[in-house]
């Protein structure tokens, strides 16, 4: 990644910031903000340019590609931040070769939809630490209503996340959960952007990235994650710092864990609220323990 940034340019510390990325599989993004910290007495403006192209190698080579507009007012001393966002979006990789109509399963709103949405964020975070808290909560709420000025997809949308850390002794005990819901609204049918993914290193530990929910296709060779409307899952943690030598530990703060976690991502047939998912989402759980 390569950044840069222009700082109090107009005495108002304000701030120019830019980012090129580039990753594995071609994977690339470019970044253009502008912050004014001061805006309306308690408010932060920040309004950013972003485009990305997100390679997703499994189940099955797909390539992601987003450009967005976006502007947010977020509380400096406290927990509301307020975002209009406008974005398109396409999804490649299945489209077959020799055909003009998408591969069976997946819709063409699917393939390319465009986003008018407001967003809505609300977090307390009373960790010590944001990687490796050993006390302290978190919680954050985002609720997005989408089709502003008659633009795009028609959904209501909401994910919330929160975690729990208590010191025991030498060890830290650590509860963590996550619920989201995606409602499809006038008429509607929800797009892959606005599903939930679940599985892989930083959202359901023990299955693969992307492993758990709604698939398309019937081999690993053709299967891709379609997404889900309606997502859970739970974690409980106890871990405790290696006993490293003083100098390793400035360096290198690892930590011995002992984890379980649950969870579930399923799909809302088309019309249906998504309250009709709590039944299936909490029947046909997918869990890992310690062994």
């Amino acid at each position: 990644e390569v950044a840069w940034s222009l700082r109090n340019f107009a005495d108002n510390a304000e701030q120019v910031r830019g980012a090129v990325s580039g990753g594995v599989n071609q994977s690339s993004g470019v970044r253009l903000d502008f912050v004014r910290p001061n805006v309306m007495g308690n408010f932060s403006l920040l309004a950013s340019l972003v485009q990305t192209s997100k390679h997703i190698q499994r189940p099955k080579s797909l390539r992601e590609i987003q450009q967005s507009a976006s502007i947010t007012l977020e509380q400096r001393d406290g927990p509301h931040a307020f975002t209009y966002e406008m974005s398109s979006r396409r999804l490649d990789g299945v489209m077959p070769l020799d055909h003009d109509t998408p591969s069976v399963g997946w819709k063409a709103s699917d393939i390319a939809s465009i986003k008018s949405a407001v967003r809505h964020t609300y977090t307390l975070d009373t960790r010590d630490h944001k990687q490796i808290p050993s006390s302290g909560y978190f919680l954050t709420s985002i609720t997005e209503c989408a089709k502003i000025f008659g633009r795009g997809a028609d959904f209501a949308r909401n994910e919330t996340q929160a975690q729990w850390h208590a010191p025991v002794g030498a060890c830290t005990v650590s509860l963590l959960g996550s619920f989201g819901f995606l409602q499809a609204l006038g008429g509607d049918v929800s797009r892959y952007f606005d599903r939930f993914f679940l599985g892989g290193p930083l959202s359901l530990r023990g299955f693969r990235s992307r492993g758990v929910g709604p698939i398309i296709g019937a081999s690993d060779e053709i299967r891709s994650a379609k997404g889900g409307e309606a997502m859970m899952s739970m974690a409980a943690a106890v871990s405790r710092p290696l006993p490293l030598p003083p100098n390793l530990k400035r360096l290198l703060d690892a930590r011995f864990q002992v984890f379980a976690n649950l969870g579930n991502n399923v799909s809302v047939d088309g019309g249906k609220s998504a309250r009709s998912a709590f039944a299936p989402l909490f029947s046909s759980i997918r869990f890992v323990l310690p062994p």
